[in-house]
């Protein structure tokens, strides 16, 4: 985390303390703009390498993810990326919901959908995941373009992207950038120099701005 990082969430837990709709303040960014005109954003999709909540937001998170039937036959219409990447991504949910992959970020994002929650995510990264290698449980690509990102200094001044709504473009480059997955073919080679131990990476795909 950088001293930003503090900043920002401690910003935001008082900007939006009575705001029940806010459930989650994120402290990494999969979504960077050349040249950002605002500082941040409402997503439906909390990142969680470095956030914050209030007691509020979090006391009712139901980890089994008890009504996923009725969850995912709703979210199957509310798509904001492409339909492979939020097929993917309930994919992902499903397995959460039948145990096959061992992580408390998918239900908890269930939980924030269920609720229609928005989380708030900066347009800076703040957080650097430094935890990507062969000895991780599950970042082992130390390629991989979400491995430590670059920090950001953030403005003095923190102004929403859109007031009091999701903004869908961002949020859709945020779980488009989330679930990044390169071509088969682009994999193999991937694959090859990873085990060559040659330094090669795909970037994150940066928005217009």
């Amino acid at each position: 985390p950088s001293i930003d990082f503090f900043r920002f969430v401690d910003t935001m837990r008082e900007r939006y303390k009575s705001d029940q709709q806010v459930m989650h303040i994120s402290g990494t960014s999969f979504v960077r703009p050349h040249t950002p005109k605002a500082s941040y954003y409402r997503s439906p999709y909390p990142l969680i390498w470095g956030w914050a909540t209030w007691r509020r937001a979090w006391v009712n998170f139901d980890l089994s993810m008890s009504d996923w039937p009725e969850l995912k036959a709703r979210l199957e219409g509310e798509v904001l990326s492409s339909t492979n990447t939020h097929r993917r991504f309930l994919k992902y949910l499903e397995k959460s919901y039948l145990n096959t992959v061992s992580t408390w970020d998918y239900p908890y994002n269930a939980y924030i959908l269920k609720n229609r929650g928005h989380c708030i995510s900066p347009l800076y990264n703040l957080i650097s995941n430094i935890g990507f290698g062969d000895q991780s449980t599950h970042t082992s690509n130390s390629n991989s373009a979400q491995s430590s990102i670059p920090i950001d200094e953030l403005p003095n001044e923190l102004i929403p992207a859109n007031k009091d709504e999701v903004d869908k473009y961002y949020s859709r480059v945020q779980l488009n950038n989330g679930l990044y997955r390169p071509r088969k073919i682009v994999r193999h080679f991937y694959q090859i120099c990873n085990r060559l131990r040659i330094p090669l990476r795909a970037g994150l795909h940066r928005p217009k701005e």
